[in-house]
């Protein structure tokens, strides 16, 4: 019997091999130059009634704006070779930031041959129960290296989705399966990247669920009214989006439309919608509307609306958004109104009210191509939910929070968290006084040199992560410091 001698014990050979023979599967993905993203790895997934191969890799090293219609994606697998996949409009795709996963259906027949299969115990009730004592590998392509991997453990998985484990990972591994060797090498997560003390990864079973719930979904919109007349709903994707009690008119490539049409959101991805009568309720009112490339709203009345929540989440291919014009006086809720808008570079808010708001977490989520956020018009005196605002606005060069009144804020988690391009954040007006979550709320911030926090208020504060793979050459004004460095 061969052996080979590992860091912590000896490895059979003959599981090295058995190792070996996943290799096919797994990718690293490239830019259409040609620079390494991240790894990603071909997978069957079990949908309702059916089963599909996908590419699977994460939400940051592949995003929404990456995977348009058009675009190629590169992979290319450890002999060295270069394999192109267009994104069509036949082809079933999806992502999602907060899961930080993106799926690609595989249609080419050579890269059907070989691909990794879901463990069929992911619906246990516990999953940590169900693997604490099993071994794991990740299969990974380190740096510019060929591919490699290394094993370890599972160390907790916390509500049920996000698994932490001691194994060891490099840059450029981000996409990777988390393989259980004691099962027949199947897949229970993909890998994320690191998180303080452990590794972090997303349970599979919870990325197979959201893939189901956006595979089966319809790209249409439905004009309905009721038997009286008395009322219109729209919805789209089967989802109720807003109820109005007299009229609205809808065009479409400057044709009035009836009260129902199918994929034109799809097909021409102009959409203009003119409200005459008040919503209170806007909340999810364009939500997924993916493939939308303008919208003009010049004429609606905001007035008496209260919600704004999801507004225009997962509009993928809007470039711009100009809302000067909305009255948002009685708005109280703006989590994730623009949450995942991959492709917005700009964004008016000039005459935003925002007395009454009390929640803005994820407003700005996901919001990968602006480079730049006037908000030196917004009152925050009443808002109490701050948790992940600018998560993964990568572009955002500066960001001036001067005017921000935080006293009643209880919730910054990840408030900064993916900011990859921000120099530096004075934040010494901050009142954290009722600050009670502060987790990953740097984190990832790799360009910054220089933030402010001489007035952080952190006796209750829960700081998990909240300066991990931030620059070492940052300089921290304030009381911090010591955990930085420890």
């Amino acid at each position: 019997m061969n052996y080979i001698i590992g860091k912590k014990e000896i490895i059979l050979f003959d599981e090295i091999q058995k190792y070996y023979t996943k290799v096919n599967s797994i990718y690293e993905i490239l830019s259409i130059e040609e620079k390494k993203l991240g790894t990603g790895f071909i997978c069957e997934i079990q949908l309702k009634d059916k089963k599909i191969i996908v590419l699977l890799t994460n939400n940051h090293v592949l995003d929404g704006n990456e995977i348009k219609i058009g675009k190629i994606i590169k992979i290319r697998n450890n002999n060295r070779i270069i394999k192109e996949i267009k994104i069509t409009k036949d082809r079933f795709k999806c992502t999602d930031i907060i899961l930080d996963y993106t799926c690609i259906e595989i249609i080419e027949k050579d890269l059907l041959e070989n691909y990794l299969k879901i463990d069929p115990e992911i619906n246990c009730e516990n999953p940590y129960d169900e693997y604490k004592n099993d071994k794991f590998i990740i299969i990974q392509y380190p740096r510019d290296k060929k591919i490699g991997f290394c094993d370890g453990k599972i160390e907790k998985i916390e509500n049920n989705c996000e698994i932490y484990y001691s194994i060891s990972t490099d840059i450029g591994s981000s996409g990777s399966p988390l393989i259980d060797t004691t099962r027949n090498l199947n897949v229970i997560g993909i890998h994320c990247g690191k998180s303080n003390k452990f590794n972090r990864g997303i349970f599979i079973k919870n990325i197979l669920d959201d893939i189901n719930q956006k595979y089966y979904q319809k790209n249409e919109i439905i004009i309905e009214s009721n038997d009286n007349n008395e009322f219109l709903e729209i919805f789209y994707n089967n989802t109720k989006r807003l109820e109005i009690e007299e009229s609205i008119d809808l065009f479409c490539n400057d044709e009035e439309i009836d009260f129902q049409f199918d994929s034109y959101v799809d097909e021409y991805c102009t959409l203009i919608i003119q409200i005459k009568e008040y919503l209170t309720n806007m909340s999810e009112m364009f939500y997924n509307c993916d493939s939308l490339t303008s919208l003009n709203l010049s004429n609606f009345n905001t007035h008496n609306v209260t919600n704004m929540s999801y507004m225009f989440s997962h509009c993928e291919s809007i470039t711009s958004l100009d809302l000067s014009n909305f009255n948002t006086n009685n708005v109280t809720n703006m989590s994730k109104m623009f949450s995942d808008c991959y492709s917005l570079t700009y964004l008016n808010l000039s005459n935003f009210n925002t007395d009454n708001i009390t929640d803005m977490s994820y407003m700005f989520c996901g919001c990968h191509s602006l480079t730049s956020l006037d908000l030196s018009n917004f009152n925050t005196n009443n808002v109490i939910n701050m948790a992940s605002m600018f998560y993964s606005c990568f572009s955002l060069i500066s960001l001036n929070l001067s005017n921000f009144n935080t006293n009643n804020v209880t919730n910054m988690g990840g408030m900064f968290y993916y900011c990859y391009s921000l120099t530096s954040l004075n934040l010494s007006n901050f009142n954290t006084n009722n600050v009670t979550n502060m987790n990953s709320m740097f984190c990832n911030c790799y360009s910054l040199t220089y933030l402010d926090l001489s007035n952080f208020n952190t006796n209750n504060v829960y700081m998990y992560d909240i300066f991990t793979c931030l620059n070492k050459n940052c300089k921290i004004i304030g009381n911090l410091n010591y955990y930085f460095n420890k």
